[in-house]
C-alpha cells in the first residue's frame, strides 16, 4: 500500500493544558479562550488571525487528572461545567469548529459499567484501576451521542491515547516493564477491542488516532473492517519537554506506519516563541525545527 499524502500531520501544543489562567489543576474556563480567538478571527487584524478547522481537546476536558484515567466522555466529566459552562453544542455553534477529543483509559469504577448508567460489559485489570470495554453497544453509544446523537458536540476524530497503559504498560513515561494480566495476554481481547472502537466510529462518521500504541496495534488495522477509519498514529514521545531530544525522530515509526496505509502524527509544536515554559515547566524548542520535519 503506498503512503498517504500528506505523509505527515502537524498537531499543535496543548499549552496551557489545565488551566488558561493559571496552567495548574483547577478547573478553569475554556469557553472564555475560545470565545476570544473567535472575537479575535472576526474582528482582528490579519496578523491577529488563526485559522482553524478543528480543535484539539485533550484529557483536560473529561477531567483525567482528576481521577487518573476515562470516569465518564460527556457533559458529567469532572469540571465539566466551570470549563465549558454553557456546553460543547452551544461553543461549537458560536466557533464554528469540529472537535479532536483525546480518549485516555478507561477506569473499572466508571459509571458506564454500572447497571443504572447502561451496564456496559468491560474487563477489568486485576493490577490496576483500569478496565477494557467489551461490547460493541458501548462505542456505538459513545461515539454517536458525541458526534450526531441530539446532544452532539461536534466529535470529528477520537485521539484513543494511552494505549501502552491500556495493557499495563507505561512506555511514554519512561518505565520499560509491563505488568501481565488476561488483556495482554488474550489477543482476541484486545482484537475485539480495537474492532468494535473503529465500528462505532465507522457508524458514526468518526476516524480515529492512535497515540503511545504499539505494533501489533498499528498491524491490526489492515484487519479492520471499517477502511480508514483508524487514519492517523502518532509517530514519537508525548511532551514537547523531550522535543529536542526525540520527539521529532519519527523516521522508524513512519516506515511501519505508512506500510499500513497510516498518517503519522508528528506532535507538540510550538506556534510561537512567547511561551517562555509549558505545563512540564521545561523551556520550549524551537517553533521552526518541527515545521521543518514536518515539511
Amino acid at each position: 500500500m503506498c503512503p498517504r499524502a500528506p505523509l505527515l500531520v502537524c498537531q499543535p501544543t496543548r499549552y496551557p493544558y489545565f488551566d488558561p489562567a493559571s496552567g495548574n489543576g483547577t478547573c478553569g474556563d475554556y469557553e472564555a479562550l475560545y470565545l476570544a480567538l473567535a472575537r479575535a478571527n472576526r474582528d482582528g487584524s490579519p496578523a491577529q488571525r488563526l485559522p482553524y478547522r478543528t480543535s484539539m481537546l485533550d484529557s483536560y476536558w473529561y477531567g483525567q487528572a482528576v481521577h487518573g484515567g476515562v470516569w465518564t466522555w460527556d457533559e458529567s466529566s469532572p469540571c465539566f461545567a466551570s470549563r465549558f459552562p454553557r456546553g460543547l453544542p452551544w461553543l461549537r455553534g458560536q466557533v464554528g469548529v469540529d472537535f479532536v477529543a483525546h480518549l485516555g483509559t478507561w477506569l473499572k469504577a466508571s459509571p458506564y459499567f454500572a447497571a443504572e448508567h447502561g451496564g456496559y460489559a468491560a474487563v477489568g485489570d486485576p493490577l490496576s484501576a483500569f478496565a477494557l470495554p467489551t461490547e460493541q453497544r458501548f462505542w456505538s453509544d459513545l461515539f454517536y451521542n458525541a458526534s450526531s446523537g441530539p446532544r452532539s458536540w461536534g466529535l470529528s476524530v477520537v485521539k484513543q491515547d494511552h494505549q501502552d497503559q491500556q495493557i499495563g504498560c507505561d512506555w511514554n513515561h519512561g518505565s520499560p516493564a509491563c505488568h501481565r494480566w488476561a488483556g495482554t495476554t488474550t489477543p482476541a481481547l484486545l482484537a475485539d477491542w480495537l474492532s468494535q472502537m473503529a465500528a462505532g466510529a465507522a457508524a458514526s462518521g468518526v476516524t480515529i488516532e492512535y497515540g503511545t500504541t504499539i505494533a501489533r496495534f498499528v498491524l491490526h488495522t489492515a484487519a479492520l473492517p471499517a477502511a480508514d477509519t483508524v487514519t492517523h498514529v502518532r509517530g514519537a514521545n508525548d511532551y514537547c519537554v523531550r522535543a529536542m531530544n526525540d520527539s521529532w525522530r519519527i523516521g522508524a515509526a513512519a516506515g511501519l506506519f505508512w506500510s499500513v496505509g497510516l498518517y503519522v502524527v508528528l506532535l507538540s509544536r510550538y506556534s510561537t516563541y512567547l511561551l517562555t515554559t509549558n505545563y512540564l515547566l521545561a523551556p520550549p524548542p524551537p517553533s521552526i525545527f518541527h515545521l521543518l520535519v514536518a515539511i
